[in-house]
C-alpha cells in the first residue's frame, strides 16, 4: 500500500479520509483504482479507528463486494 495514503487513512480527520476514499473507490479510472487487497487493509484500519470511521469501513466492504 502507498505509505502516504496509508498514513492519511490512519491519521487524518473523518472528512479528509471520506474525501480520499470517495475519489479512490468511486471516481478514479479503473487503471488507477485500488486493488481489493489494498481496500481490505484500509477497511481493517478504519474498523480499528472505530466511531464514525466504521461508516467508511462499510464503503470499503461495498467496494470489495462489488469487485468480487
Amino acid at each position: 500500500m502507498n505509505s502516504e495514503l496509508n498514513q492519511v487513512i490512519q491519521t487524518e480527520s473523518y472528512g479528509e479520509v471520506q474525501e480520499v476514499l470517495q475519489f479512490l473507490l468511486e471516481e478514479c479510472s479503473l487503471d488507477d483504482a485500488p486493488s481489493v487487497a489494498e481496500v481490505q487493509q484500509w477497511q481493517q484500519v478504519l474498523q480499528q479507528r472505530g466511531g464514525k470511521f466504521t461508516k467508511l469501513a462499510q464503503l470499503c466492504q461495498q467496494f470489495i463486494d462489488e469487485s468480487a
